[in-house]
């Protein structure tokens, strides 16, 4: 019976992608905007690191 819950969970699923469900929501563009000052900020830290 636990494999069929789990073949009805599947079926649920949607076919969206997630940034498909971030854009219906609202947030892909705050999402983008964050990940990217994310990354900027990484590499920062590193290139400030190879300074040293």
């Amino acid at each position: 019976m636990g494999d069929m819950k789990a073949v009805e969970m599947r079926a649920a699923v949607s076919a969206e992608t997630f940034d498909e469900f971030l854009a219906g929501q609202g947030l892909l563009a705050d999402c983008e905007d964050r990940a990217i000052r994310e990354i900027i900020a990484e590499q920062t830290v590193e290139a400030m690191k190879a300074l040293t």
